[in-house]
């Protein structure tokens, strides 16, 4: 039987270290670690060892398919119908999108395939050692936001399920005040959605697979079946699949093209730090899986949510555009059941969605600021405590639209991000990297400061001429000049496209041949050992001072002689 949360040994001689000394608290640099002396790491940041590379193209498929098995997914087509497009268009936008994603993102993963190191880390090739945290940041920031926003939506679907049961749960009296915009019930949800979502996020992220895969298993039968319910008790839904444009002409171009952009847009944050997930990948091939599953999951969702919301306009005068909102309407007795089951598993969905998306990214992004304090597990937790509670996301659905909207039109900067990113590593270095010198502050990817000005003058140039478009989509009242508007509604291709260009030419023009290798540096060791959270930086103190031979099983698989290059140039 496959175990969805993990299993908790707790080590009592450490808990009473931890509460004695903040010094026990200090995550170990592994024996095995290519980080230089006096550079802090941790196992969660180190390439990942060969007992670990686990991932197998079956496992990135039901990655995707976790991703975007959501509420958010199937609404997907809703954005485009709402502002004037027809069905067509909307389904076609959804296919097209999935499309320039899913190129993108396996192109994204190529470091985390080759060199088996996270996000945080390879930017760095590109960005510069220090300057490379301006895109964790933005990252993290993303994550924390999203990971809140997710969690408000997650408490609709607690009330379902346990509304299924209790019924008079719905009715629950208020004790809280309007200004709250929280009813006693949504907050009793609220907590019961965040604790249950809160042992899933300490699962070490290549156990996530089997997570991933009990979703991608039991979802679409579930989703399928709900709309074949709906359609079947509707018995017409032609009407919405027929539904046509209300706008013609070049305004129905270009409102096609902003919504291609903006729906694009929407996952890429979720693109820029594939490599946190291809570094566990078993072999070179497997991450091609998402290539063709991402396209086919948001294609096939797309039009399972025209269906239901066609169906709801038949059978209840309304499109119902969330699968969520369809469980409050199963009353009966066996439609209760029935709406129990579902909604434990699109919680299920809402939380894996949670954390492949934004918690377990923002804890790769955290660590890297703080390795020697924070690993992955410890940046979820905070990822919980920021996005769950101190950015009081229920006050950001409700109040903070104008936040929302500009975090949603961020992504037009974490576009220039991935193109900048793929031409660096395909095109400038040819997938050939220095991995020691990717963790030396003083190596070759030192640049000038630490940062690697032809990336930072393309990032900015490219943030700086959407900045008013982004502008005008937060409060129109503020007059723009059309052509950034419309430089802005195809931002995706701008900011991706243009980005390339850019940097592949400024490279050309002026070249960094110091921090270029003409051959792979992998430096690669390997430890084979616990999480890098069962064991304190004194137990390996410890254990080094007893020998190497109670490490476990520590073997070095491979070290590069060229290692000391990066402290040479």
């Amino acid at each position: 039987m496959v175990k969805l949360v993990p299993s908790v040994q707790v080590d009592w001689q450490q808990v009473r270290q931890r509460t004695r000394s903040l010094q026990a608290w200090k995550l170990p640099k592994e024996p095995s670690s290519v980080a230089p002396p006096g550079v802090a790491s941790n196992k969660d940041q180190d390439p990942v060892p060969i007992h670990l590379r686990t991932w197998t193209a079956w496992d990135y498929a039901a990655y995707w398919m976790s991703d975007l098995i959501n509420a958010t997914t199937w609404q997907i087509a809703s954005s485009a119908m709402l502002v004037g497009l027809s069905t067509t268009d909307a389904i076609a936008i959804a296919a097209l999108s999935a499309i320039l994603n899913a190129l993108p993102t396996v192109l994204c993963g190529f470091p985390g395939t080759d060199y088996h190191i996270p996000f945080p880390i390879s930017i760095r090739a590109t960005y510069g050692y220090y300057f490379s945290n301006f895109c964790v940041l933005s990252r993290a920031l993303l994550g924390a936001v999203w990971f809140g926003v997710n969690c408000y939506y997650g408490l609709f679907i607690v009330t379902e399920i346990i509304a299924a049961i209790w019924p008079s749960y719905r009715n629950l009296p208020n004790h809280l005040p309007a200004s709250s915009y929280m009813t006693t019930q949504q907050f009793v949800s609220y907590i019961i959605f965040v604790l249950v979502q809160f042992p899933f996020q300490l699962i070490p992220v290549h156990k996530l697979k089997k997570l991933f895969l009990i979703k991608a298993i039991l979802m679409p039968p579930v989703s399928i079946a709900m709309v074949i319910w709906i359609c079947v008790k509707a018995g017409n839904t032609k009407a919405i699949f027929s539904q046509p444009a209300t706008v013609t002409g070049s305004a129905r171009a270009w409102l096609w093209l902003s919504t291609l952009s903006s729906s694009t847009n929407a996952w890429l944050s979720s693109t820029i730090n594939m490599s946190d997930f291809t570094r566990f990948s078993k072999t070179k091939r497997g991450p091609w899986a998402m290539a063709p599953t991402i396209p086919i999951v948001r294609t096939v969702y797309a039009i399972l949510g025209v269906a239901m919301a066609g169906a709801g306009q038949e059978l209840y005068g309304k499109l119902l555009w969330n699968p969520i909102e369809c469980l409050s309407l199963w009353t009966g007795s066996g439609g209760r059941f029935l709406s129990f089951c579902a909604g434990c598993l699109w919680l299920l969905a809402q939380i894996s969605t949670n954390i492949s998306a934004n918690s377990a990214p923002f804890g790769h992004d955290a660590m890297n600021l703080s390795p020697k304090w924070i690993n992955v597990r410890r940046g979820s937790v905070i990822c919980m405590l920021i996005g769950s509670w101190a950015m009081v996301p229920w006050l950001l659905v409700n109040t903070a639209s104008k936040f929302l909207t500009f975090m949603n039109s961020y992504g037009s900067f974490v576009a220039a991000m991935v193109g900048v990113a793929m031409c660096d590593y395909l095109l400038v270095r040819r997938r050939k990297l220095d991995v020691p010198g990717l963790y030396d502050p003083h190596g070759r990817y030192r640049y000038i400061a630490g940062i690697n000005i032809r990336a930072a003058v393309v990032q900015f140039f490219f943030m700086g001429i959407c900045i008013p478009g982004v502008v005008n989509n937060i409060n129109a009242t503020i007059p723009v000049p059309e052509g950034f508007k419309r430089l802005f509604a195809i931002n995706w291709f701008v900011n991706t496209l243009g980005p390339i260009v850019a940097y592949w030419a400024l490279y050309k023009v002026w070249p960094d041949r110091k921090s270029l290798v003409s051959q792979p540096i992998y430096g690669v060791a390997v430890v084979d050992g616990a999480d890098s959270d069962s064991q304190s930086a004194a137990d390996h103190e410890k254990a080094g001072e007893e020998g190497d031979s109670k490490l476990g099983k520590a073997q070095v698989v491979e070290k590069s002689i060229d290692m000391h290059v990066s402290n040479t140039v």
